[in-house]
């Protein structure tokens, strides 16, 4: 089974397309997927879609935090739950599209432990633009022996191993690619489309791009995965008793 781990902060004009997207991607192929969406704190209507479209896809499950605690922690937060392997991530604003999934899972069947994608003919605003290449540059060598020509890109695919390792570390997610990449044997990425937002608004303007890069720098103090999958998990929907 693969799992698809998807952070989600009031994405709800988003949702139905994501879903859709995912299952035509991953229906053809076998093995079963599972998609996590970690509701980050929303306070639009996300649930009722996701349990709604539940009814037809029940490969979606659900976890609602009880507040917004940032993309990478929301992500982290899925892993715990996550049953697959390999294990994928994806933004819910489809400006990375689900049809590049079964790439991803091609490069991690023929051994990588971490597979990255670089987007091309980015579909931003010049100063998101800007701002990510100067994300980018600075953070690029962060993963180790692993040099990332994209880390801001979040569709990357990692082995139940790599994955497990980071887990069972407890430490804090502070920025998961390089967390995780640190963990693999051999990385490999290549170039994926990337699309203009389906819906709603960024959340990372350049300002919060930076202070994402001072905590991934400078490994700011926080919770480890533990305590902070105890605080902030309200509920689950899709994960059996």
């Amino acid at each position: 089974m693969v799992s698809i781990v998807v952070p989600t902060l009031n994405e709800e004009a988003n949702l139905v397309p994501l879903v859709t997207r995912v299952a035509a991607a991953m229906d053809r192929r076998p093995g079963g997927w599972e998609l996590i969406c970690v509701l980050d704190g929303c306070t639009d209507e996300s649930l009722r879609v996701l349990l709604d479209l539940r009814e037809r896809h029940p490969q979606v499950k659900v976890v609602e935090l009880a507040s917004s605690v940032g993309q990478h922690a929301a992500i982290a937060v899925g892993l715990a739950y996550s049953a697959g392997d390999p294990i994928v991530t994806l933004d819910a604003d489809l400006q990375n599209p689900p049809e590049e999934i079964p790439r991803l899972l091609e490069a991690l069947a023929s051994g990588h432990g971490a597979v990255g994608t670089v987007r091309r003919s980015r579909q931003d605003s010049a100063l998101r633009k800007s701002a990510s290449l100067l994300f980018r540059t600075l953070l690029a060598h962060a993963g180790g022996r692993h040099r990332m020509a994209d880390p801001g890109c979040m569709l990357r695919g990692w082995s139940r191993d790599v994955v497990q390792r980071f887990l069972d570390a407890g430490e804090p997610p502070l920025y998961l690619p390089v967390q995780l990449n640190r963990r693999a044997e051999s990385y490999h990425e290549f170039d994926a489309s990337h699309e203009a937002r389906a819906g709603g608004e960024s959340r990372y303007d350049a300002l919060r791009l930076l202070r994402l890069l001072g905590r991934a720098l400078l490994a700011a103090r926080a919770p480890g995965l533990g305590r902070l999958r105890k605080a902030v998990v309200k509920g689950t929907h899709g994960f059996g008793p």
